[in-house]
């Protein structure tokens, strides 16, 4: 693995400032209050009280139009550019579609085939220098598409579908992760996979097997394997920093452990949560989905048949980057939804209210803007774009 050198994103200060042991630091606001202990081994820090607060304003919905045209089939990826421009990725109708600042439509990018810059089901994107990188499980690659939608090279890699864990990923503005399966002595192993300019370079583990397994429910079926998420339950998040580090949290719980590319944790983020309850319209609701799923499973084999009702929802809903290296968690708890957002030293300095629930597509974060894709009231999905103020 070579060597890590991040002077901007630096996670790895918090370990230096706490080698003395429990320090308190001074306060962030006048009600948040970061206390840190290396007493038993790895840094905890624990945040309590309030940070300031951000709020998110609307700007457009993309996905419902008159003419039924920019509608999407299944959205499975958005990402938001430096100047605000929009992408978003739709496997089921195959194809990559550019919307300006404001949500307009300005092209569709790419198209169907085998060929360089043809795609068969485009999955991920990231961005990457002055080019979009795409990522194609069917056509095993990833392909490097010019702001124009022009080929510009691609690299091979293995075939590789699921869960929204396997996609692309933030690093610095000219480097992304690669979430990847290879075999090994072991078995089968999860890493993260960093590209630069030249290709891979350096891997990680994704740590997947730190975490309790989620308890949704896995069915094969006569083609392959599907899986059922079940949201109220818990699972494991994971996202690589740039800085070569993974922040990983099982949701049932406001725990974020940074781990080293080694696996040892080196620091863990708490924050006393009073989790939401699941109220008996919560749990009618999923039981509701989760029917709908199953009996679409034809002659499937399913683990289970039956969800188990949780008596709280999921604490920590997802972990996502922005452009600039701060980790955003998405929050809830019985005062409702919120994003925490971390910046590269560890410090916990806003909190966004006013954004709706992450649904299962990674939420993308550039500047001052955010683009989440969400069902409306005819459960088609829509890309809602927001401005986060800054108060």
């Amino acid at each position: 693995m070579r060597a890590l050198h991040w002077p901007v994103f630096r996670w790895t200060l918090y370990v230096a400032a706490a080698a003395v042991g429990c320090t308190d630091k001074p306060q962030q606001t006048p009600s948040l209050s970061e206390v840190r202990d290396s007493s038993q081994g790895p840094v905890v820090v624990r945040f309590t009280g309030s940070a300031r607060t951000w709020r998110a304003e609307h700007i457009a919905t993309i996905g419902v139009d008159e003419t039924g045209e920019l509608e999407f089939g299944t959205v499975r990826s958005v990402l938001l550019d430096g100047q605000g421009r929009l992408f978003v990725v739709d496997p089921s109708l195959v194809r990559v579609s550019e919307f300006d600042s404001l949500g307009a439509f300005v092209r569709h990018i790419g198209r169907k085939g085998t060929g360089p810059g043809e795609y068969i089901a485009p999955y991920s994107l990231a961005s990457f220098y002055d080019s979009l990188a795409l990522f194609d499980p069917y056509s095993s690659r990833i392909s490097l598409l010019n702001r124009e939608g022009r080929w510009v090279r691609q690299w091979t890699v293995a075939m590789n579908t699921g869960g929204q864990a396997v996609r692309l990923y933030r690093a610095s503005p000219n480097e992304f992760w690669a979430y990847a399966t290879r075999i090994g002595g072991s078995g089968v192993e999860r890493v993260f996979v960093r590209y630069s300019r030249s290709g891979p370079t350096d891997t990680v583990s994704a740590h997947a097997v730190l975490a309790p397994r989620a308890t949704g429910v896995t069915c094969m079926v006569p083609r392959g394997i599907s899986f059922y998420s079940d949201p109220l339950s818990g699972r494991t998040l994971a996202v690589p920093l740039p800085s070569g580090e993974v922040a990983i949290a099982t949701s049932t719980a406001y725990r974020i452990l940074i781990l080293a590319p080694s696996g040892d944790t080196l620091r863990i983020f708490e924050r006393p949560i009073e989790a939401a309850l699941v109220s008996d319209d919560d749990w009618s609701a999923e039981e509701t989905r989760w029917h709908e799923w199953r009996d679409r499973m034809i002659n499937a084999k399913c683990d289970r048949d039956a969800l188990r009702r949780p008596a709280t929802h999921p604490v920590v809903e997802w972990l996502v980057l922005d452009d600039s290296g701060n980790l955003w968690v998405a929050v809830r708890t019985v005062a409702g939804r919120s994003f925490d957002v971390f910046d590269p030293t560890g410090s916990l300095v806003a909190t966004v209210t006013g954004l709706p629930p992450v649904g299962e597509v990674d939420p993308s974060i550039a500047g001052n803007r955010i683009a989440l894709v969400v069902d409306d009231s005819l459960g088609r999905e829509t890309v809602r774009l927001y401005r986060v103020i800054k108060d």
